[in-house]
């Protein structure tokens, strides 16, 4: 179980992680 939950969080970080760089990928083209 607790390595399911280490698991399941590291994927919600990972996916956290992924949006921010998402919304400062688009700001950046943006500004071109």
């Amino acid at each position: 179980m607790e390595a399911k939950e280490s698991v399941s969080g590291l994927l919600q970080n990972g996916i956290r992680l992924s949006w921010q760089l998402i919304r400062m990928f688009e700001l950046e083209l943006e500004k071109l």
